[in-house]
C-alpha cells in the first residue's frame, strides 16, 4: 500500500499502541508490588509476548485504514493540505492529495518539506500562516469562507476548514468557489448598477400599483416633492396623497386633472410641461405598466427642466440683445436722446422689467445725471419733479451700484435694507430692483438700473445689461470721438473756406492739392476737377490785361514754383468754361515743407465791369419776361413746365444754378427741378436734400413775407445754412411761387460769384414767379383730373383682379371650404368640397351644413359651431359627414367667423382625416401585435424545454424493443403532435417578429417557382396557378424556411378563398424608390422620407400573390393581420396565418399589405429590401443516424427532466455522459475530468450561463469543444455565438436524430 504523501499511517498506529501498552505495565506493577520477582518476571515475558501479538494485528489493522484512508482522501470533492509545525516554529509542508492539485493546476510533492511561506508565498501576506500554527500547536479547529489566493488576474477564491491531526500535525481542507463568489458579485455589482441608475436618474421616478399605493419611489423623487426618503412615502395612498403637494404648482387643479386623465386614458404621456408657484417648469412622463392585457400599475417620472428653459430663454435674450445692438448700430446717426431712450427701452425688454432708468456719471463719479426713463415710469409715476442731477451722497439704493462698484440685485425690495432711503410719495413701488455700473477701462460712465420683474433677478440679467449697455457706451464713445474730429476739421474748413480770397496749394510737381470755396467761385472749377489739373496746365484759359492769351511760364504760380521765391500781383483773367472772364489778381510762394510746391492766393477784381452789364441786363430784361410768360403758358403737363421754367428763367436772371422746390404738408421743401449743379458735382445732394422752413432763415424769410429775397454774399446772411456740397455758393437770390395767396413752393437761382445779384433782381423774379405760379396750378389741376379717372380705373381692375385671384385660391385650396350663415345655410364652397362630398356646387348651395351630417351629429353640429367660436376661437373638432352615394368621411373642422359687409357668416375648414385614421387604427394593431408577441416570447422558452423532453422520451421509448406495437403508435402520435406544437409556439414568435431567423441569399423567383410546384399537390385542380415574373434579378436576403412558411399561408389562403375555383396570379417585380415619390405603403412613408438622407434603400422587390376569390369585407380588413382573428370555421383555423405573414415580413425589414373588392378577390403585396449579393450554389449529401464510440459528453442543462432525457439519449447513441445542472458544477466537473470530448450546454442557466461557461472552458482548455442549445429567441444571431467558440447551435426542441447528426459533426470537425 502507497503512504499517502508524507502521511505514514503505520508509524502513527505503533506509536499508539507502544503509549498504551506501558501505561497498563506501570500499572499492573504498581497494583501488585507485593508479588514475588519471579512472578512478576514471569508476567513481564507474557505481557511482552503479548504485545508482539497485538504488534502483528496492529500492522495488519494499520495496512487495511491506511489503504481506506488512502481512498477516501483521493476521492473526497475538496483538496487537503498537510503540515507539521517543527520546533523552529516553522509550519512545513507535509503533503496533499490528487484533488488539490486539480483544482490549483500544479504537482504539490514539489513543495514537500518546505516552509508553508516558501511553498505558497501568497499566503505568507495573509493571516493563513500564523491560523495554521495555532491550530497544529493548540489543537483548535480554524475557517474561513473566502480566502483569496493568487494575483489581481488569476486569484482564486477558497472555502477553507483547517484541524489538528496530532501533535504539531495539522490538515486543511479546501474547496475552490471562485465561480460562486464570481457569480454572486456580479449578481450584487448588477443590482448595485440597476439601483444606482434608477437613483443617479436626473428625474424623479414613482410607481404605484392599481390600488394606488406607492411600491417604489427614488431619491430625486422625494428631492422634488421635499419627502425624506422613499422608505417615508412606501405604501402611501397617492389618490389621496396628491393633495400633500399639489399646492407646488401654479395651477393645483390643473395638475389633479392631468393625473386623473392619464389613469382614465391609460396611455403613455410624454413631456407634459408642469409650472410650478415658484417659477420653475417640470416635464412629466406617465407610461401605464401592462403584462399582456392586464394592468399592473403606473409609472410616473418627473424632471426639473428649469435650467433648460433658463438657457432657451438665455438664448432668445441673446439673439434679441444682438438685434438691439444691431439697430444700435444702424443708429449712428440718430440722436443722443433717442440712442438712450431706444437702449433703455430694450434693457427693460430683455430683463422683462416694468420700468428702469438710465444715468450719466461725471468725471470723477460724484454726479449722477438721469438720461432717460423708461415709458412706464413717464405714464405711471406721480412724481411732479423729477430730478435731473443727483449728487451721489445723496442717492439710495440705486447709487449703491457706483459707491461698491458693482452690480447690486435686490429682490425683496420691501425687506429692511440699510442702504435704502426710501423714495418719494408718487414713486413707482418697487417689488425688485437691479442697477449695474457700467465701465470705460477703470471709470464708470452709465449706471442702468431696472425693476419689478416678475421673478428674481440673477446674473443673467446682469449680463445681459452689461453686454447691451457696453455696446451702447462704444456708441456714445464713437459718437463723441467723432464729433470731436468733426469740429476740429471744421474748424480748419471754415478758416481755409471763408477766407475771402482764392487759395490754392501744389505739391512740388506743380500738381494741385487743394482750393478753397473762393476759388471754385473764381476759377468756376469744381473741386474734383482742380486735383485733376497742375498749374501750368493747357487746360486753362488765362488772357493778359489788353485780351490776349498769357502763356504758363507768366504764371505767377508757375514762376514762384520754378524760381523758389514768392511772387507778387500778377493781374490775369480767367476764362471759363461757359466763356465767362473773372479777373483776378495773383500772389504766389513756395511752401516750406517736404511734398508741397506753393500757395497761390488770388482776389476777384471783377467788380468794375458789373455796372457795365447791369444796363444790357435792364434793357433784356422786359422782352425776356414776356417770351417767358408765353412759353411756360403752353403746356400743361407739370414736368413739362418744370423744365421749361428752368430753361426760361435763365433768360430772365442768369445765374451758375436754378432749382424749383415744392412743399409737403409736414412744411419742408424739397428741390423738384433742378439745372446746372452738375457742374459742381451736386447731384446726389439735390436728390435726396429737404429743407425744414423752420431751419432754412431763408426759405423761412419768403415764406412768412411772400416776398422774393435777394442775398448778395451769403456770407452776410444770418441763419444761412452751409453745407459742403454748396461750398461754391457766393450769391443768391430767391422768390415765393404763390398759389391763391398759399405759398406752395420757390424758385432759387446760385451764383459762384460774390455779389452778383442785386436788390434789381427781385422785382424781376417776382414778375417771372408770378407767370410761373400760374402755369405750374393749371398744370396741377390738369393732372390731378387725369390721375383721378387713371386711379378709378386701376381701382375697378384691382377690384377685377383681387376677386379672381381670391377665387382661384379658394378654388384651388387642398383642404374643402365652406362658408356658411348662422342659420346653417350653405353660401358657398369650393371645388375640393365638392370632390370630398361627392356633389356639384350647384347641389351644395340648395343643403345646409347638417344636411351633410352623419345622422348621429346633425342634432349638435351647429352648436359645436357656435361653442368653438365662442369659447376656442376657431379650434379644431372632429366629425363626420357623409357623401352623396352614402360614404361616411372622418373629417377635422375649423370654423372662424367671416364678416363681409354688415352679414356675419361662418368659414369652415374641412379636411378629410381618413388616411390619419386608418394610420391611428395601424398602430392600435400593431401596439397589440407588440404585446402578445412580448407574452409569446416570453412563455417560448418554457414551452420549447417541454416539448423537448417529450420527444426525447418519446422517441426513447421507440429505440426500446420491449415496447408494444400498440403503445408504439401512441407514441409516434405524441411525437407528431409534439411537433405540430413546435410550429405553433414557430408561429406565435413569427407574427410577433420575435422568432430567429437565418438569413442567406435567396433568388426569389426561382424559389416561388419551387414552392408553388410543390403546393399544386394542395391546390384543387378548378384553381390555376400563374405566375409572372419581370425583367432583373430577385435576390434577397432571407431565411428560406420563413419565406416559404409566407408564401405556403397566402397560397393556402387564397384556395379557401376560392371555394369554386379561380384562378391564383404569383407576380414579380423590381421598384425604385425616389425622393418624394408616392409610397406604395401608407408604413413606407418613413422609408421614402429617409431616401434622400441615405438611411433608405432604394431598390425593392414586390411579391404579389392574387386571387379570383370573394373578397373581404372592410371590417375583416381592418383585422386582417391580428392574432387569432379568423373568419373560418371552429377547428379549420387558429387565426395565426396571415399574423404570421406579417411577423416574418417584418423580420425581414419588410412590409405587407392588401387589397380586396366584394366578388373580385384579394391581393396581397409584399415589399422586401433587394440584395446586391450572388448565390453560392451547394449540394447536401444525404447522412444516416451517427452513433458515437464511447466518448465522455457533459451535458449542462438545468431543467432536471430535459438533462434526463438528454442523458438517456446519449446513452442510447454510445456516448458516456457526465451531467450539470449549471456552468458552475460543469466547470468543476471539467476540471475534474479533463478527457471530457464535446460539452453541450444550455445558454440561459442560474448562477452561469453557457456564454460565460464558454470563456471559462476556453480558458482552461483553449481547444475544448463546445456546442450550445437554447429555447430562447436570442438577441443574437448563430453567426455571432459561433464566431464567440460555439461549434454549433441547435434549437429546442430537437430530436434524437438531429442531436445526433450535430454531435457527430462536432466531434469529427477539426
Amino acid at each position: 500500500m502507497t503512504i499517502i504523501k508524507g502521511i505514514n499511517c503505520v508509524g502513527f498506529l505503533t506509536w499508539y499502541s507502544l503509549i498504551t501498552g506501558a501505561h497498563t505495565i506501570r500499572r499492573r506493577i504498581t497494583t501488585d508490588e507485593d508479588r514475588t520477582r519471579e512472578s512478576l518476571l514471569a508476567e513481564v515475558y507474557a505481557l511482552r509476548q503479548r504485545v508482539a501479538d497485538l504488534e502483528a494485528a496492529r500492522m495488519t489493522a494499520a495496512q487495511h485504514l491506511e489503504g481506506r484512508l488512502y481512498d477516501l482522501l483521493e476521492h473526497v470533492p475538496v483538496g487537503i493540505h498537510l503540515y507539521a509545525l517543527h520546533p523552529d516554529g516553522n509550519l512545513v509542508f507535509a503533503g496533499a492529495n490528487r484533488v488539490a492539485d486539480r483544482i490549483l493546476g500544479v504537482d504539490n510533492m514539489q513543495f514537500v518539506g518546505k516552509p508553508i511561506e516558501e511553498a505558497f508565498p501568497a499566503l505568507g501576506e495573509t493571516e493563513v500562516p500564523d491560523r495554521y500554527r495555532q491550530v497544529a500547536a493548540q489543537g483548535i479547529s480554524w475557517n474561513t469562507d473566502q480566502l483569496l489566493y493568487g494575483d489581481e488576474k488569476n486569484a482564486m477564491t477558497f472555502q477553507v476548514y483547517a484541524f489538528q491531526t496530532g501533535l504539531d500535525s495539522m490538515a486543511a481542507m479546501f474547496v475552490d468557489v471562485t465561480a460562486h463568489v464570481r457569480a454572486e458579485q456580479a449578481l450584487r455589482e448588477n443590482l448595485a448598477q440597476l439601483t444606482a441608475l434608477i437613483e443617479g436618474l436626473q428625474q424623479g421616478v414613482l410607481f404605484e400599483d392599481e390600488a394606488h399605493r406607492v411600491l417604489y419611489s427614488n431619491q430625486a423623487f422625494c428631492d422634488l416633492f421635499d419627502f425624506p426618503s422613499p422608505d417615508a412615502i412606501a405604501g402611501v395612498d397617492c389618490a389621496s396623497g396628491i393633495d400633500m403637494f399639489k399646492s407646488v404648482f401654479k395651477d393645483p387643479d390643473g395638475f389633479v386633472q392631468g393625473i386623473l386623465a392619464c389613469l382614465a386614458a391609460q396611455k403613455a404621456v410624454r413631456n407634459e410641461i408642469l409650472i410650478l408657484a415658484d417659477g420653475r417648469v417640470w416635464e412629466r412622463d406617465y407610461v401605464p405598466v401592462t403584462v399582456g392585457a392586464e394592468h399592473h400599475g403606473h409609472l410616473w417620472m418627473y424632471r426639473d427642466v428649469t435650467g433648460k428653459t433658463r438657457a432657451q430663454e438665455a438664448l432668445r435674450l441673446n439673439t434679441e440683445r444682438m438685434e438691439t445692438l444691431l439697430r444700435l448700430n444702424q443708429m449712428r446717426e440718430a440722436s443722443l436722446e433717442a440712442i438712450m431712450d431706444f437702449a433703455l427701452e430694450a434693457a427693460v425688454r430683455l430683463t422683462r422689467s416694468e420700468i428702469g432708468y438710465l444715468s450719466f456719471t461725471n468725471e470723477d463719479e460724484t454726479v449722477l445725471t438721469m438720461q432717460a426713463w423708461s415709458k412706464t415710469v413717464m405714464e405711471e409715476c406721480a412724481l411732479t419733479n423729477r430730478p435731473q442731477v443727483c449728487p451721489l451722497e445723496t442717492t439710495g439704493l440705486w447709487g449703491e451700484a457706483v459707491r461698491q462698484r458693482r452690480p447690486i440685485i435686490i429682490n425683496d425690495y420691501a425687506a429692511p435694507n440699510p442702504w435704502k432711503k426710501g423714495y418719494p410719495a408718487g414713486h413707482i413701488a418697487l417689488r425688485r430692483h437691479v442697477n449695474v455700473p457700467i465701465f470705460s477701462g477703470e471709470h464708470i460712465v452709465i449706471v442702468i438700473g431696472v425693476a419689478n420683474k416678475p421673478h428674481d433677478y440673477d446674473d443673467t440679467d446682469v449680463r445681459q445689461l452689461t453686454l447691451l449697455m457696453e455696446g451702447v457706451w462704444q456708441l456714445i464713445a464713437w459718437r463723441r470721438t467723432e464729433a470731436a474730429l468733426r469740429v476740429s476739421l471744421e474748424k480748419y474748413r471754415v478758416l481755409f473756406e471763408s477766407f475771402p480770397l482764392g487759395i490754392t496749394i501744389t505739391d512740388d510737381y506743380g500738381y494741385i492739392l487743394e482750393v478753397n470755396r473762393a476759388s471754385e467761385r473764381l476759377l468756376g472749377l469744381p473741386v474734383s476737377r482742380h486735383s485733376e489739373r497742375t498749374i501750368d496746365g493747357p487746360e486753362w484759359r488765362v488772357i493778359r490785361l489788353d485780351g490776349s492769351p498769357m502763356p504758363g511760364d507768366e504764371f505767377a504760380s508757375v514762376r514762384a514754383l520754378r524760381e523758389n521765391r514768392p511772387v507778387e500781383n500778377v493781374k490775369m483773367g480767367v476764362v471759363k468754361e461757359n466763356d465767362e472772364v473773372t479777373w483776378i489778381n495773383v500772389t504766389a510762394a513756395p511752401i516750406p515743407l517736404e511734398g508741397y510746391g506753393v500757395a497761390v492766393a488770388y482776389g476777384d477784381i471783377t467788380a468794375q465791369i458789373q455796372s457795365e452789364n447791369a444796363l444790357r441786363q435792364e434793357r433784356d430784361l422786359s422782352q425776356a419776361l414776356a417770351e417767358a410768360a408765353a412759353v411756360l403758358s403752353r403746356s400743361l403737363d407739370p414736368d413739362e413746365v418744370l423744365d421749361r421754367l428752368l430753361e426760361q428763367v435763365g433768360r430772365v436772371i442768369p445765374g451758375d444754378a436754378v432749382n424749383v422746390m415744392l412743399i409737403d404738408e409736414q412744411q419742408c421743401a424739397h428741390i423738384v427741378r433742378s439745372r446746372g449743379y452738375e457742374r459742381f458735382g451736386m447731384q446726389a445732394y439735390i436728390a435726396t436734400a429737404v429743407f425744414d422752413l423752420r431751419e432754412a432763415a431763408n426759405l423761412r424769410q419768403m415764406a412768412e413775407t411772400g416776398e422774393p429775397l435777394v442775398i448778395p454774399n451769403i456770407d452776410l446772411y444770418p441763419g444761412w445754412i452751409y453745407t459742403p456740397e454748396s461750398a461754391w455758393l457766393q450769391s443768391y437770390v430767391g422768390a415765393p411761387i404763390i398759389v391763391r395767396d398759399t405759398v406752395v413752393g420757390f424758385l432759387n437761382i446760385d451764383s459762384v460769384t460774390l455779389g452778383f445779384f442785386t436788390p434789381a433782381h427781385a422785382p424781376t423774379l417776382r414778375m417771372f414767379t408770378y407767370h410761373a405760379a400760374i402755369a405750374l396750378e393749371n398744370a396741377r389741376l390738369y393732372h390731378q383730373l387725369q390721375q383721378e379717372l387713371a386711379t378709378r380705373k386701376q381701382a375697378e381692375a384691382a377690384l377685377r383682379e383681387s376677386e379672381a385671384y381670391f377665387r382661384a385660391l379658394f378654388d384651388q385650396a387642398s383642404d374643402a371650404i365652406f362658408i356658411q350663415a348662422l342659420d346653417d345655410t350653405i353660401i358657398d364652397a369650393n371645388a375640393r368640397a365638392c370632390v370630398l362630398l361627392g356633389y356639384t356646387r350647384e347641389a351644395l348651395l340648395q343643403l345646409t351644413i347638417p344636411d351633410l351630417q352623419a345622422p348621429e351629429r346633425r342634432g349638435v353640429f351647429g352648436q359645436v359651431i357656435r361653442n368653438e367660436l365662442a369659447q376656442y376661437g376657431g379650434q379644431p373638432f372632429e366629425t363626420i359627414d357623409i357623401r352623396q352615394d352614402g360614404v361616411r368621411v372622418p373629417v377635422e373642422v375649423t370654423t372662424s367667423p367671416l364678416s363681409v359687409g354688415e352679414r356675419d357668416l361662418v368659414l369652415s375648414i374641412v379636411r378629410d382625416i381618413t388616411e390619419r385614421k386608418g394610420m391611428e387604427e395601424r398602430l392600435r394593431r400593431q401596439e397589440r401585435l407588440a404585446a402578445i408577441g412580448q407574452l409569446a416570447a416570453g412563455i417560448a422558452h418554457d414551452f420549447r424545454n417541454l416539448l423537448t423532453t417529450i420527444i426525447l422520451y418519446a422517441q426513447l421509448g421507440l429505440r426500446n424493443p420491449a415496447v408494444p406495437s400498440a403503445l408504439v403508435s401512441n407514441l409516434q402520435v405524441v411525437i407528431g403532435e409534439a411537433r405540430k406544437a413546435t410550429d405553433l409556439v414557430q408561429q406565435i414568435l413569427d407574427f410577433s417578429s420575435r422568432s430567429l431567423i437565418e438569413r442567406q441569399s435567396l433568388d426569389l423567383a426561382a424559389f416561388v417557382e419551387d414552392v408553388f410546384a410543390i403546393l399544386r399537390r394542395t391546390i384543387p385542380e378548378n384553381i390555376h396557378i400563374a405566375l409572372e415574373v419581370g425583367s432583373g434579378k430577385f435576390i434577397i436576403e432571407a431565411d428560406p424556411g420563413r419565406v416559404q412558411q409566407v408564401l405556403t399561408n397566402l397560397a393556402l389562403n387564397a384556395r379557401d378563398a376560392m371555394p369554386a375555383g379561380g384562378t391564383l396570379r404569383i407576380s414579380l417585380e423590381r421598384l425604385h424608390l425616389r425622393p418624394g415619390s408616392p409610397p406604395p405603403l401608407p408604413e413606407m412613408a418613413g422609408v421614402v422620407e429617409n431616401l434622400q438622407s441615405g438611411l433608405a434603400h432604394p431598390a425593392w422587390i414586390r411579391l404579389s400573390i392574387a386571387d379570383t376569390g370573394i373578397g373581404m369585407t372592410d371590417t375583416v380588413h381592418a383585422h386582417l393581420f391580428e392574432p387569432f382573428f379568423t373568419t373560418k370555421d371552429v377547428g379549420k383555423g387558429t387565426g395565426l396565418g396571415l399574423a404570421q405573414v406579417y411577423g416574418i415580413v417584418r423580420l425581414h425589414e419588410g412590409y405587407v399589405g392588401a387589397e380586396t373588392v366584394i366578388g373580385k378577390g384579394t391581393t396581397f403585396h409584399i415589399y422586401l429590401p433587394a440584395s446586391t449579393m450572388e448565390i453560392e450554389e451547394g449540394v447536401e449529401e444525404p447522412v444516416g443516424v451517427p452513433l458515437g464510440r464511447g466518448e465522455t459528453i457533459l451535458l449542462v442543462e438545468d431543467n432536471d427532466h430535459l438533462r434526463a432525457a438528454g442523458q438517456s439519449i446519449l446513452d442510447e447513441l454510445g456516448y458516456c455522459v457526465l451531467t450539470a445542472s449549471n456552468g458552475c458544477e460543469a466547470l468543476a466537473i471539467f476540471r475534474a475530468a479533463p478527457d471530457i470530448a464535446l460539452v453541450i450546454t444550455d445558454l440561459i442557466m442560474p448562477e452561469m450561463g453557457g456564454e460565460t461557461l464558454l470563456h471559462e472552458l476556453k480558458r482552461l482548455a483553449p481547444t475544448c469543444k463546445i456546442m450550445a442549445i437554447t429555447g430562447y429567441t436570442m438577441q443574437v444571431g448563430v453567426r455571432t455565438l459561433k464566431d464567440a467558440g460555439f461549434l454549433d447551435v441547435v434549437h429546442k426542441p430537437f430530436d434524437a436524430d438531429t442531436l445526433a447528426q450535430v454531435i457527430h459533426r462536432a466531434l469529427t470537425e477539426e
